[in-house]
């Protein structure tokens, strides 16, 4: 505690001595202007909107998971320590990067609750002037071929981006997601690949939510149901007739051969029906320039099954396909109203 109490003294002295100069103009797409947090402005959205007053404000930038933090300098301000929430002994002093009255953390990690300290070196003590909370957003990114393993409700995100090349596959379980801003790069979401067989009847695309405050960009859907399985086989019915057939010589009189006399079902078995498409939801609540493109696949009806290899009628004789699923709906719900089709 002494030791670290002598370095930060150090550089409270040094800043003392220093007139803090504003940030250099540099290259505007790695050192963007630091907007005014004048209370008449309205920061960005975030996902701990509450959290934003006119003395803070995130700064969003187009890739995922990059973001400034901007906060109001109490008046005598030498130095900010930044440090994670529940790990106070691990702090770090930040660059002092102000323009006017705010300070930007360039490199704040995206997921993370941080906690600035505001602190000077007045009269020979050193005196923490304020603090504040800030808690940074997370993007998740669709990264090549994602499959759920079960229901899925992601709600912690700020953004969600399907970025081309990508697809996300649901598998027919429940997918709900819940953020500020989609972000579709040409990406594709589905609820099964192409050519999906179920051994019985097909599974349902289930239900797809998509719920943001806007979006962008063009998103691909497939609604795609299973292929229902292939009808199980039927048996043959088979009666032995005790009467027919040739005797061993006395006391044995074993049955050396028989006749048999077979009865088979009357229809072979029917193939197992295919699922319906699934659905898709989305909700916007602001203005938007979303392209949904959605494209329907009903599950077609297993084809029906055979009977035994032992039925004396051609192999190749099958019973009836099985029934195809039903196409579902794709619907949009933003300011202009609601489409389905």
């Amino acid at each position: 505690m002494k030791l670290h109490f002598c370095i930060l003294a150090s550089v409270l002295l040094l800043s003392a001595c220093v007139k803090i100069s504003d940030i250099d103009g540099g290259d505007p797409a790695s050192n963007p202007e630091i907007p005014s947090l004048a209370e008449n402005q309205n920061p960005d959205e975030s996902v701990n909107s509450a959290e934003q007053t006119p003395d803070f404000q995130l700064v969003t930038f187009p890739e995922s998971n990059r973001y400034h933090v901007l906060l109001r300098l109490p008046p005598e301000t030498q130095v900010v320590q930044r440090f994670e929430q529940g790990s106070e002994s691990k702090r770090e002093v930040m660059p002092m990067k102000v323009q006017g009255s705010v300070f930007r953390d360039d490199n704040p990690q995206a997921g993370r609750s941080y906690v600035y300290e505001f602190g000077a070196m007045l009269n020979g003590t050193y005196q923490v002037l304020g603090l504040r909370e800030v808690k940074v957003p997370r993007d998740l990114v669709i990264e090549g071929n994602m499959t759920l393993q079960q229901n899925t409700n992601w709600n912690i995100y700020h953004r969600v981006y399907f970025p081309k090349n990508t697809t996300l596959t649901t598998m027919g379980y429940q997918l709900i997601i819940q953020t500020d801003e989609i972000i579709a790069q040409g990406g594709k979401l589905q609820t099964f690949p192409p050519g999906s067989t179920s051994g019985t009847n097909g599974r349902s695309g289930g239900s797809i939510t998509l719920l943001a405050a806007t979006a962008s960009g063009e998103l691909q859907v497939e609604l795609r149901g299973q292929k229902g399985g292939e009808g199980p086989t039927a048996p043959c019915i088979i009666n032995i007739d005790p009467n027919f057939g040739r005797h061993g010589p006395p006391p044995f009189r074993t049955v050396q051969t028989v006749r048999t006399n077979m009865t088979l079902n009357q229809v072979p078995q029917v193939g197992f029906d295919g699922g319906d498409t699934g659905q898709l939801s989305v909700e916007l609540r602001q203005e938007h320039s979303l392209k949904i493109k959605t494209a329907f696949e009903p599950g077609t009806g297993g084809i029906g099954g055979l009977l035994a290899e032992a039925c004396k009628i051609p192999r190749s004789a099958r019973g009836p396909v099985g029934s195809p699923g039903e196409k579902q709906t794709s619907c949009l719900r933003d300011i202009h109203g609601v489409t389905c089709e």
